[in-house]
């Protein structure tokens, strides 16, 4: 997910991420030529309710793909290689999937008020123990204040 104030900065930020990316991927193969597809889907989320479930998706998909190779998926570990750990709507603490984890953050605060609050006011903050798919962006029935952290204290995580 990203913000731009238009299209046209959507679509500038995005070719500057394809160069950089493919300049960095052909040095490493020790190649050239085009890495990526000219073309990216671009859909604006308009309300919170459709952020909160974006959010929950993107945030969510690690736990999907260790569900689909029946990996334990329900605990609070997030994957190491997404912006998840420095994602602070969590209902509780969340750790790297593995032993290890960047220390610069990967992201940007939020500018807009559809990702700073309007998500939360959706359905509350995410369980990154909920199961993956559609129930990981159901809200839980009964809210979590920040300073709650059930889940640094479950057992098993």
């Amino acid at each position: 997910m990203c913000e731009a104030e238009d299209r046209r900065a959507l679509s500038r930020g995005l070719q500057g991420l394809n160069v950089r990316l493919a300049k960095a991927i052909n040095k490493a193969l020790g190649r050239s030529g085009k890495v990526l597809a000219d073309r990216y889907h671009a859909h604006e989320l308009a309300t919170p309710t459709e952020v909160r479930r974006a959010l929950a998706y993107v945030l969510g998909n690690h736990a999907h793909h260790r569900a689909q190779r029946g990996l334990r998926a329900r605990t609070n570990a997030v994957d190491a290689f997404s912006s998840a750990l420095d994602f602070d709507g969590w209902t509780c603490r969340v750790r790297s999937s593995e032993p290890w984890r960047y220390t610069e953050p990967v992201t940007a605060a939020p500018g807009t008020w559809l990702l700073r609050v309007g998500w939360i006011r959706a359905g509350g903050r995410l369980d990154p123990r909920a199961a993956p798919g559609a129930a990981a962006a159901t809200p839980p029935t009964a809210a979590r204040s920040r300073t709650s952290w059930p889940c640094a204290r479950t057992a098993g995580n």
